[in-house]
């Protein structure tokens, strides 16, 4: 059986958006049935005398939700500590997350169908004007429409970026979200490698590694089972230095470095020249010796702490 995932979401004071998607969602996942997944919600400035106004009541009430209730909760170390992951409302929380707590967050709008926006706050929408009582209701309606009609996408998005993988090791599941059949190319005792559905399309090939215990981040993998990658990545890499130019070998570990599937896992990308798969590029420019020996010093002193 698969450990449970905790999911957590965050806006300002925790009285309509994030609290409005908790209970959404666990309605939701009562409804499909759905255990794997403990969902709670918090707010940057929340506060237990805050309450929520009688319109979100009513939009949930009539989803058959009781929300009467409901607590204004601040946010805390322990809330994420005990995530996950983490959604955020709007950028501005994204920003205070890591800014306060180092954590990085996912904005909602990623794990939906839309461009990447934030869901929006009454004083969001209304910032340079005060609006009316018609125009607050309007907006917690429209809100907590969207947060319930993306529901359904945000859920699927979240069982396949945290156990498909997981499934796959499993045996759970014979098929790609494509539809094509799921074979592994290579396997060891604690590891196995399959193609990726995503193919730069100036090559032909594109392998990932997964452990078959499912671990979010590589830190949390033990040795033996990293070994086990890496052994599966060296086969691919030399497959793939036959028949190519070079590879790469990436692993994206947290939102911030732009991992998606939480279930880690390696790239192995075979490369040419004038491929245009822009990996290692970055903006950069080159440090002085002072600058040099600063970073160095620092980095040895975190190394030190850590060992």
């Amino acid at each position: 059986m698969y450990k449970d995932v905790n999911i957590l979401l965050v806006c300002t004071g925790n009285i309509f958006r994030s609290a409005s998607a908790e209970y959404l969602f666990k309605q939701y996942l009562d409804d499909i049935g759905e255990e794997r997944f403990n969902v709670d919600s918090a707010g940057m400035k929340g506060d237990i005398e805050k309450t929520m106004d009688v319109k979100t009541e009513q939009e949930l009430r009539e989803r058959g939700i009781d929300a009467a209730d409901h607590e204004s909760t601040k946010l805390t170390e322990d809330h994420v500590d005990w995530a996950d992951t983490i959604i955020s409302m709007a950028d501005h929380h994204q920003r205070k997350l890591y800014e306060e707590y180092n954590a990085y967050s996912y904005l909602y709008t990623e794990f939906t169908d839309d461009e990447t926006k934030n869901v929006d706050d009454i004083g969001d929408k209304y910032h340079d004007v005060e609006p009316s009582r018609e125009q607050v209701e309007q907006h917690i309606a429209d809100t907590i429409a969207y947060i319930e009609n993306t529901t359904p996408t945000v859920i699927e998005n979240l069982q396949y970026r945290h156990f498909l993988f997981r499934e796959f090791a499993l045996g759970d599941r014979d098929s790609h979200i494509n539809g094509a059949p799921f074979r592994p190319l290579l396997e060891n005792e604690e590891a196995l490698a399959f193609l990726s559905l995503d193919i730069p399309e100036t090559l032909d090939n594109h392998a990932l590694v997964i452990p078959r215990e499912k671990h979010q981040y590589i830190d949390d993998i033990p040795m033996d089972t990293k070994q086990d990658m890496f052994k599966l990545a060296d086969q691919l890499g030399s497959v793939f230095t036959d028949e190519h130019a070079g590879y790469n070998v990436v692993v994206n570990n947290g939102g911030a470095a732009g991992q998606q599937i939480f279930h880690t896992h390696i790239h192995v990308i075979p490369r040419e020249p004038a491929d245009n798969v822009d990996i290692e590029h970055w903006h950069h420019t080159t440090v002085g010796s002072d600058k040099h020996q600063t970073l160095r010093s620092s980095l040895i002193e975190s190394l030190n702490d850590n060992s």
